[in-house]
């Protein structure tokens, strides 16, 4: 197969607003140790960032074997941590648009892969202020989604607080925060219109990031690293499933039904005193 895709681009090269990169990991320096830790674990913070990218050559192969798997892992949250509690952030959503129904959905998605045991849940809503941004690289102990006014062509950026285990590679997921740019017109339609983004599948592949998922080179993946305007990626492929397998297996785990996307009843600004519905 042969496609024009959007392509990994370099932090800070200038491109046009045609793609997107979803999510590179960059480890950032080590914070203060906060409570949380279990012994002899030591904070590292990373940073999983949507960075400039650009159209791919018409002509630029692409990996087609859904059999091959070229997943990545960057950590995970520990069994007593499950469910996730996530909270979204009201008060960032753009006139006339909310994530809140793609945030819903994304969870569930993920959570309806089956052989796994990861689960989500939405505590309710969350005020915004420094510790919900990436930028500022504040820990508070809450795992929040919001838009923010993002540069650089970013769509979107999760950061993830880790602790590691000294001589070992595990790493244990302790927050996560997620933005989504304001920057961009945003589609939450059955068929992406060209020259909009579809925010169910920004949600979908960041959520991944939140969830310990690193970046796929396989097309049509969830966790590909690009994104074409027009283009969605709403169902998990068997990369990204053995992915989340990986990291949470569990045979015996009871199945999660999927839910339609976006809940229509959620795809205009919402409320905050409606955040628990």
């Amino acid at each position: 197969m042969r496609i024009a895709a959007a392509l990994l681009g370099l932090l800070g090269l200038a491109t046009a607003l045609a793609g997107i990169r979803m999510g590179g990991d960059e480890p950032a320096a080590s914070a203060a140790l906060p409570a949380g830790l279990l012994p002899g674990e030591v904070l590292e913070r990373a940073e999983f960032a949507l960075i400039d990218a650009r159209y791919a050559p018409p002509d630029a192969e692409i990996i087609e074997s859904a059999g091959l798997a070229t997943f990545t892992t960057n950590g995970k949250w520990a069994d007593s941590a499950l469910p996730v509690p996530v909270r979204y952030v009201f008060a960032t959503d753009p006139r006339d648009l909310t994530g809140f129904g793609s945030l819903l959905w994304a969870m569930r998605r993920w959570e309806a892969v089956g052989g796994q045991k990861l689960r989500l849940a939405y505590t309710g809503a969350f005020a915004t202020g420094p510790t919900v941004t990436c930028t500022d690289r504040d820990r508070d102990g809450f795992h929040t989604v919001s838009f923010n006014r993002l540069s650089g062509h970013l769509l979107g950026t999760t950061c993830v607080f880790f602790a590691v285990s000294p001589g070992t590679q595990v790493r244990r997921i302790l927050e996560f925060d997620m933005e989504l740019t304001t920057e961009v017109p945003w589609s939450v339609s059955d068929t992406t219109d060209p020259g909009t983004f579809d925010l169910p599948t920004v949600m979908l592949h960041e959520m991944g990031h939140a969830i310990g998922l690193g970046h796929s080179p396989m097309a049509g993946s969830v966790m590909q690293e690009a994104l074409s305007p027009g283009t969605q990626f709403r169902v998990p492929s068997a990369d990204d499933q053995e992915g989340l397998q990986s990291l949470y297996a569990d045979a015996t785990a009871k199945p999660v039904t999927p839910i339609a996307v976006p809940p229509a009843a959620y795809s205009k600004r919402r409320l905050p005193a409606l955040a628990h519905e």
